[in-house]
């Protein structure tokens, strides 16, 4: 069983006072930050950064009760799971915290736009039109759309652009059933599209998720994945198993940190 361990602080960063009680309030991470736990360890990626930070066991547990629940709970639980007292959580877990903040990897904010979705959609249908009016995406439309999405990503950022895009999607859309024929196009537009363009695996992954959720209905799912040594992220798209806008081979060396559907 995993004995209670001090979070250690280094106190030339930053001063705690651990008189102090730890206000009730609902925590997140930052927009760009993934928490992962890999076998023994646990990670807290920052993609906006390309930073990572390890978390020792107590830590994790602390951070996964604290996004989960509020601090009150999270001091009850560890204190009646370990021999501890609640001063002592509450003092481990505030100077957690504090550190996460002040790495800007922790929020006490909503993270999402401050507009609303129906707006969203609206334009969103007006852009999709403009962008492409015919019921099937061409060479044209990847490459504007492929611009869009890296424009998008140096303004909002992963998550902030992510969610925005996502509005376009049209969930009454029904499935077809050539799926693999346009799997097979999807990723040949995107791949052909993408050469002569200053993009990345996320922009292509990006549009063809975007293309096949809009176009076709097909719910694939948008997957990011990272490299530790050296620290890599990596964005694909599946359907089913099956990899589109990149290798097989080259995503499965990359550890999975979440996926999208």
């Amino acid at each position: 069983m995993l004995s209670y361990k001090s979070i250690l602080v280094n106190p030339e960063e930053m001063k705690i006072h651990t008189s102090s009680v730890l206000q009730n309030i609902p925590y997140s991470l930052s927009p760009e930050v993934h928490l992962v736990s890999q076998e023994d360890n646990a990670y807290l990626l920052d993609l906006e950064r390309g930073k990572f930070y390890g978390l020792d066991p107590m830590a994790y547990i602390m951070l996964s009760s604290i996004l989960d629940k509020n601090v009150e709970d999270t001091v009850s639980e560890i204190t009646q799971t370990y021999t501890v007292t609640p001063e002592q959580v509450q003092s481990d877990l505030k100077a957690l915290l504090e550190d996460l903040e002040k790495k800007q990897l922790l929020n006490t904010t909503p993270t999402h736009l401050p507009i609303p979705s129906t707006i969203l959609k609206t334009l969103a249908a007006m852009v999709s039109f403009a962008v492409n009016p015919s019921p099937e995406p061409n060479y044209l439309t990847v490459s504007l759309l492929l611009i869009l999405s890296n424009l998008s990503f140096r303004l909002l950022g992963w998550s902030r652009t992510l969610w925005l895009w996502q509005q376009w999607h049209n969930q009454d859309k029904v499935t077809p059933k050539n799926i693999p024929n346009i799997l097979d196009k999807v990723d040949h537009l995107v791949r052909e599209a993408a050469i002569n363009q200053p993009v990345v695996c996320r922009e292509r992954a990006l549009v063809g998720y975007h293309l096949l959720h809009v176009y076709y209905g097909i719910p694939a799912e948008l997957v990011l994945g990272f490299n530790m040594y050296p620290f890599l992220v990596h964005a694909w798209v599946e359907w089913q198993g099956r990899i589109i806008t990149d290798d097989a081979e080259h995503c499965q060396t990359f550890t999975e940190v979440t996926r999208y559907p």
